[in-house]
Order: C-alpha cells, then sequence, then structure tokens
C-alpha cells in the first residue's frame, strides 16, 4: 500500500471576528506499507513494515496580525509488525499474538504487545479475553497550538495504555 494525502484547513475561533483570530494550514501525510502473510503449522503468520512521513505549516492571524500559527514540522515514523493467527480444537479455539515496534522520529521506540483468545461455547456465543499495548503521539495542536482560550505544550510526551477485555 502507497499514499498520500495532502489537507487544507481554516479554524476561526470567533466566527463573527475572524480578523481577530484565524489560523490557515496545510498538511501532508505520505507513505507505505508491505505486509507479507504465510501458513505456519496449523495457523498464520504476518511480517510488515510501515513508513510515513507527516508535515505541516500553520499560519494565522492573532488580533490583524499574520504570525505563525502551529509552525513548520516534520515527523517521520516507521513500524514493524508481525502477527500469529491459528483456530484450534476444530475452530472452536481461536489464538492470536503479536508485536509492533514503531518509531518516531521525536519519541523513539515503543513496543507493543498484543494477544486475544476465543473459544465458541455454541454457534451462537463465544467467549473471549484479549490484553494488549498501545501508544499515542501528541497531535500538532496539542503541542503548539495557543489562541485565547488553548495552549499547546511542546513538551508532551506520547500516551500509553494497556487495555484488557473480557466478553
Amino acid at each position: 500500500k502507497i499514499y498520500f494525502k495532502r489537507h487544507y484547513y481554516r479554524f476561526t475561533l470567533y466566527e463573527d471576528r475572524p480578523s481577530f483570530y484565524i489560523n490557515y494550514h496545510k498538511k501532508w501525510f505520505y507513505g507505505g506499507e508491505l505486509t507479507i502473510s504465510t501458513p505456519v503449522g496449523g495457523g498464520d503468520v504476518a511480517f510488515g513494515g510501515e513508513w510515513r512521513e507527516e508535515r505541516i505549516e500553520g499560519t494565522g492571524v492573532r488580533e490583524g496580525r499574520l504570525e505563525e500559527a502551529l509552525g513548520r514540522h516534520i515527523d517521520h515514523r516507521q513500524a514493524l509488525y508481525t502477527e500469529y493467527n491459528e483456530a484450534l480444537l476444530g475452530g472452536r479455539l481461536f489464538l492470536n499474538c503479536g508485536l509492533r515496534g514503531d518509531h518516531h522520529s521525536e519519541y523513539g521506540w515503543y513496543i507493543c504487545p498484543q494477544a486475544s483468545l476465543g473459544y465458541r461455547l455454541t454457534p451462537r456465543y463465544k467467549l473471549r479475553t484479549s490484553i494488549g499495548r498501545s501508544f499515542r503521539a501528541p497531535t500538532y495542536t496539542e503541542l503548539y497550538y495557543h489562541d485565547p482560550k488553548n495552549w499547546g505544550d511542546p513538551n508532551l510526551k506520547p500516551e500509553t495504555a494497556w487495555s484488557y477485555e473480557l466478553g
């Protein structure tokens, strides 16, 4: 998969007074992803990688003066991942486990494992459980944007979380 996306947007703090605080942003995303899947034993294993670049240019009018809003920034992100799926016990027990490593040019490496298990009790009901780790890098708005009602913090770090599920 190869992709490219470019968009422009405008944000006005006060719709009835646009010259007081208005922002113009140009944003670009581009990158690619490759996944290879193959049968192994009784299941399937997938390996893959991603690469992405994100750019932004933001200007704005501040009380009648043209200034930087979000500024100019570039981030690079890469990821490597693997996943294994297998159905056992005649298709009643389902196993899935994976590992993903993400590298962000600003924040470094984050390793996120995940695993899930499901058991089909009847054709209609299934018992399932899962656990996984995730992370989310702050957006440019959260880092750099400010106006009379919002204030970005360039010292923010990525959010991380563990999620657990039973159903």
